[in-house]
């Protein structure tokens, strides 16, 4: 796949947990170039999006093995508990109307916290992806990508 959207010289993964590797290497665009066209694929889609528990199939060996349930990390640990706010905690904040719709957090050794993200302007229907990497707490890194989306998601 990242050689499908021409990111085949500067990202490689060799695996999908995005866990360490010595192998592993992307940069910050790369990264907003796949979670751009996750938001077109329908299954990745559900599960960045998701804000409370959500299920997906897993297969193996093109059969179906079991169910996953799992809970989102972006929305309910990342904005919520931060205090943001009820109904309006995915909003960018300081009367944007940009409103964060998908989300994928981590952490590594080398990054940091990071968080990438999507956002949609409710009044236009713009789409932003925001990468964030090299904050020193989980916190910092919210903080820092709602800052990101106040001063240049502006329209």
């Amino acid at each position: 796949r990242v050689a499908q959207l021409g990111l085949s010289g500067s990202t490689h993964f060799e695996n999908s947990t995005g866990l360490y590797h010595d192998n592993h290497y992307t940069t910050c665009f790369d990264m907003a170039i796949i979670m751009a066209a996750a938001m077109k694929n329908e299954a990745a889609r559900t599960v960045l999006t998701a804000k409370d528990q959500y299920l997906f199939d897993v297969y193996t060996n093109g059969v179906k093995s079991g169910t996953v349930s799992a809970y989102s990390g972006w929305y309910t640990k990342r904005l919520e508990a931060y205090r943001y706010g009820e109904a309006a905690a995915y909003y960018a904040g300081n009367g944007s109307d940009i409103k964060l719709i998908a989300g994928k957090t981590g952490y590594e050794t080398i990054p940091k916290n990071c968080f990438v993200t999507a956002g949609q302007n409710d009044v236009t229907g713009t789409m932003f992806v925001c990468v964030q990497v090299g904050a020193a707490t989980a916190k910092d890194s919210t903080d820092d990508t709602r800052e990101i989306y106040q001063q240049f998601a502006t329209y």
